[in-house]
């Protein structure tokens, strides 16, 4: 490894370093800014030097390099993936969305270096990995490459293109499975022809290494748009079998789904539980009078209305034809308040008038402790069961 290839290294390494943490200052960009320009300089003079022919004394300056026939230059492979690694870090500092798409083109660039690096070293296509036996692309030099470019993949796993590699999902199980055993399948088919065309065709070796890295990155690329898109897909449809297509809260799946969450945390951190039981008043009444439009709208009201009222950590769903149910935790669980502002809410909307009905809902409440061992149905029974107490004394 060349004095000034461990320096580009060294430097790309310390910029991913402070960009590691979350809350990284102004000074701290700065410096991982004129960091990574100073390796984008040092790989753009040897670059140059390899075009013109003519030698830099500046290679030499970190150590001397006497027995090599170009002192201190490094290999081609070497400037342009430490070209592009510093590139990559220089657009992570700027964290601007617009740029991630461009980021994640140069991360999957660089893995198609490191990979016909890696191909050339396993199947011994030597001119692949540097133009002479003293200007080459070590094995360590390559190691190093390929863990800080395993580094920014993992900067951009959370919401970037790689994301599919962590996910849950289907996607994320498709590129885990498929990916791999592609791999194997393409190593097999480059061994297979090497074998066959190399004895009769040296060069044949060469050409089916830069293919195959080429075949290896497409492909691993369109993995994870498959991946991703899976999984797309597979949020949107989890996301549509959970939520009311008319009033866009919670349906009863939704619910009971988020409910138990609700309850399995509540009961780990000893907190009180609350359950409101809501039923509209009258509704059937008001179908059949004014029309299922009439009563469509109604619905949608009451849950715009839940919505705002209550916190965005509370459990809004509706769980039946006119029936709303709202769960909540923690110190502040009492729904007093919330409901009896939602109920200035319908009084205030009923005397503005507006409409030829009145709304009106009746309401049950519960609160258990962590002790009391409910699961998320029985609550809501016994919610429902005081509702109906309620309803009940008001008819009467």
């Amino acid at each position: 490894m060349k004095a000034n290839t461990a320096l580009c290294l060294l430097l790309c390494t310390s910029v991913l370093t402070l960009l590691w943490y979350k809350h990284h200052s102004l000074t701290i960009r700065i410096v991982c800014k004129c960091f990574a320009t100073l390796v984008i300089i040092i790989a753009c003079i040897a670059l140059y030097e390899h075009k013109t022919e003519y030698h830099v004394s500046f290679n030499e300056l970190l150590a001397p390099d006497h027995l090599s026939s170009q002192p201190g230059l490094m290999a081609i492979q070497t400037a342009v993936a430490s070209l592009i690694l510093a590139l990559t870090t220089v657009i992570d500092c700027n964290q601007k969305r617009l740029l991630g798409h461009f980021l994640d083109f140069l991360i999957i660039l660089l893995i198609w270096i490191l990979c016909t690096l890696v191909l050339g070293y396993l199947y011994e296509t030597f001119p692949l990995t540097g133009q002479s036996n003293d200007v080459r692309t070590s094995p360590h030099t390559v190691l190093c490459l390929g863990l800080l470019t395993f580094v920014q993949i993992t900067r951009r796993i959370q919401n970037g293109l790689f994301a599919p590699f962590i996910s849950l999902g289907l996607g994320g199980h498709i590129v885990r499975v498929v990916f791999p055993s592609a791999i194997a399948f393409i190593l097999f088919t480059i061994y297979t022809s090497i074998t066959i065309f190399a004895a009769e065709y040296p060069v044949a070796s060469s050409t089916i290494v830069i293919v195959s890295s080429s075949i290896i990155t497409i492909l691993f690329y369109i993995i994870l748009l498959l991946g991703k898109h899976v999984n797309s897909i597979e949020s949107s449809l989890r996301e549509a079998s959970i939520i009311d297509e008319l009033t866009k809260i919670k349906n009863y799946r939704g619910f009971i789904f988020l409910g138990r969450q609700v309850l399995a945390n509540a009961k780990r951190y000893k907190l009180p539980i609350t359950l409101a039981y809501l039923d509209v008043d009258n509704l059937k009444m008001i179908n059949d009078e004014f029309g299922h439009e009439s009563g469509s709208q109604i619905l949608c009201k009451i849950a715009s209305l839940l919505s705002l009222t209550f916190r965005d950590a509370d459990v809004i769903g509706r769980i039946g034809g006119d029936e709303f149910s709202i769960l909540t935790s923690g110190v502040n669980s009492d729904l007093a308040i919330p409901l009896t502002r939602f109920e200035n809410m319908l009084e205030q909307i009923n005397q503005s008038k507006n409409e030829p009905y009145q709304l009106s809902c009746s309401i049950g409440v519960i609160t258990i402790t962590a002790h009391d061992n409910l699961s998320i149905e029985h609550l809501l029974s016994k919610a429902d069961a005081e509702m109906y107490k309620v309803k009940k004394k008001r008819h009467s």
